[in-house]
């Protein structure tokens, strides 16, 4: 059985506010924090509608990850070596992240960096040595913009 608990963790690995997911979901920031209040496991409990957004979300915040981690395993293959470090682009704001993320695709900063730490981690534990950058120093932006 899926708790409360459970379910405000996601939404905190997931980089999300209560406000934004209430949103998202259509309901207010109230509601979601009765879904999370442990007090009282009984009653208001998270939605089948809000369970699916949240696995949908970490489905894509476990897709996003993958690319990255792919493309760093594709970029050792070429090099035939570990890069000395991986660069990652932390943003610090929500006009950071509209002026800087690429491809533009209407998410935000938060999940952005949620997914950064989590591509971070899984990197660290394959033991490679991961540097956050801010987003304009990123090499996407920079590329883009050459």
């Amino acid at each position: 059985m899926r708790t409360k608990l459970e379910f405000c963790a996601f939404r905190h690995e997931l980089g999300l506010t209560i406000e934004e997911l209430a949103s998202r979901l259509g309901v207010t920031g109230r509601t979601v924090m009765r879904w999370e209040n442990t007090d009282d496991e009984e009653h208001y409990k998270p939605t089948n509608a809000a369970w699916a957004m949240i696995d949908e979300l970490k489905r894509l915040q476990e897709l996003s990850c993958a690319e990255a981690i792919n493309r760093v395993h594709q970029i050792e293959h070429e090099l035939g070596k570990k890069p000395t470090s991986v660069q990652i682009s932390y943003f610090t704001s929500q006009a950071d992240y509209e002026e800087h993320h690429r491809p533009k695709d209407g998410g935000t900063w938060r999940t952005a960096n949620a997914n950064a730490r989590l591509t971070a981690q899984v990197l660290r534990a394959q033991g490679y040595s991961v540097k956050y950058v801010a987003a304009v120093d990123g090499a996407v932006y920079k590329y883009l913009h050459e």
